[in-house]
């Protein structure tokens, strides 16, 4: 197995670097990883040494502010459930179904005691 160790003048976002370096070198690509402010990058031992100076010019020219499609998916749904938690800031109250038919009422006891019992796994 090659490693080469650079240190990147700016920070990195390791998910996309991955992914950058995934294209670039293709299969002679094993992983990478960080150690304070270095970034090692390993191979295959038969990858070709042009591969691995691409290789070192992706993670010196690397971008953290570019972002995987999972990560912009993953902030997506982060914001779509904030969006719906201040939708709903307070606790359901169940004596607002106090006129509903009796089934109505049970489905609000009942999610009002998951919205508390979610609230308390959350510490809210």
């Amino acid at each position: 197995m090659k490693e080469i160790v650079l240190t990147p003048e700016q920070a990195i976002n390791v998910r996309s670097l991955d992914a950058e370096l995934r294209d670039v070198v293709g299969i002679g690509y094993i992983g990478l990883s960080t150690r304070l402010s270095d970034v090692i990058v390993f191979f295959e031992d038969d990858t070709t040494s042009e591969l691995v100076r691409q290789a070192a010019d992706v993670v010196a020219n690397h971008d953290a502010s570019i972002l995987t499609a999972e990560q912009e998916a993953e902030i997506a749904r982060e914001q779509a459930l904030a969006t719906a938690r201040n939708r709903y800031p307070d606790a359901l109250d169940p004596a607002l179904f106090d006129s509903s038919p009796v089934d109505v009422q049970a489905l609000a006891e009942r999610l009002a005691w998951l919205e508390q019992e979610i609230r308390d796994l959350r510490d809210l």
